[in-house]
């Protein structure tokens, strides 16, 4: 069974202009993700600028997160470092403030061969301090995970899923049934098979993972949930219909967010939805001109129905995705070293 459910919405990190975190804002994006549907509610991932946080300030996310969630929902913080030294304390940090879930991508200044990379998943899955979800990133981290990697950190102890890389619909089976390939139905059953991709939410599902990773969940939840509420109805034929429609609707968004990066292009749409996102953090730069133009008539494309719910509607889980779910507990307790 998955874990994380078939929408992980990525949160940003609103800041003030001098760089102080502004709680109540990032509170709110949080309940409007749950209030919508998201099924899991992640933080400190590459929207959330988490590169850019000291320590206490990336503590200081996971707590007021937490919070909202309340344990309802898997809480996913990014634990990413580019030394294990600081990986370490980093995912200590996590489960300290709440996170049940570490994302761990493999950051680098020189860039990484594959021994070290499967030497850092080995290493800190086999402390137990959280579950360990693997992120393949190669834009960021400039490592390409090969399929038998994947294969060989599934058999990792400690290793509960993949945040894969979604690079075109037609290749996502492929890539499922490849990585799988020579693992136990045990084995299988027991991973979250997960992916990112803006443009490619509805086929991912589709195709069989069980996750779709968005950054256009944490700003806007509702059509994303919406959506993969719809791609999962496999034996509705309407149902994944609605959901195709939708993703066409979000694609505009997607290509924009793919040419300027989805930390800026995330920022602008919460301006363009009068979110008080704040700064980003120096030296990244604001998004202007012609590009905003663009995304204004991408976001008028989507029906306001199902755009994010009022603040005040807090880390309720009852509406599009349905009934109220019961608590959330990790697959894999953390343990204490």
């Amino acid at each position: 069974m998955a874990t994380l459910g078939p929408l992980a919405a990525y949160l940003q990190t609103p800041r003030t202009d001098t760089g102080r975190l502004q709680v109540s804002v990032l509170q709110e994006l949080a309940a409007g993700a749950l209030a919508a549907g998201a099924s899991s509610i992640a933080v400190l991932g590459s929207v959330g600028g988490a590169a850019y946080l000291p320590v206490s300030m990336r503590k200081r996310v996971i707590a007021a997160v937490a919070e909202v969630v309340d344990g309802t929902v898997p809480l996913i913080a990014g634990v990413g470092a580019i030394t294990t030294a600081e990986v370490e304390v980093n995912i200590t940090t996590a489960r300290d403030a709440g996170a049940t879930v570490a994302l761990l991508a493999p950051h680098s200044y020189e860039p990484l061969t594959g021994p070290e990379v499967l030497g850092l998943y080995r290493e800190v899955a086999a402390r137990h301090v959280l579950p360990v979800v693997a992120y393949h990133n190669p834009r960021t981290t400039r490592h390409r995970f090969s399929v038998a990697q994947l294969g060989e950190l599934a058999r990792m102890p400690g290793v509960v899923g993949f945040k894969d890389v979604a690079v075109a619909p037609h290749l996502i089976e492929p890539r499922l049934a490849a990585t799988q390939q020579g693992l136990t139905h045990k084995q299988i059953k027991a991973l979250d098979w997960g992916f990112s991709g803006e443009g490619y939410g509805a086929q991912i599902l589709m195709s069989g993972a069980d996750t779709w990773h968005s950054a256009l969940a944490g700003i806007l939840p509702g059509p994303c949930a919406q959506m993969a509420h719809l791609a999962v109805q496999s034996t509705r034929p309407r149902a994944l219909g609605q959901a195709e429609r939708l993703s066409a609707a979000l694609t505009p968004i997607a290509v924009i967010a793919k040419n300027y990066g989805s930390i800026r292009v995330t920022h602008a749409i919460a301006q363009q939805l009068g979110i008080k996102i704040g700064s980003l953090p120096s030296p990244l730069r604001p998004l202007e001109g012609e590009v905003m133009g663009l995304l204004a008539a991408a976001l008028g494309a989507i029906d306001t129905q199902v755009m994010p719910v009022p603040s005040s509607r807090r880390a309720s889980r009852t509406g599009e995705m349905g009934e109220q779910s019961q608590s959330y507990r990790p697959r894999r307790a953390a343990q204490s070293h």
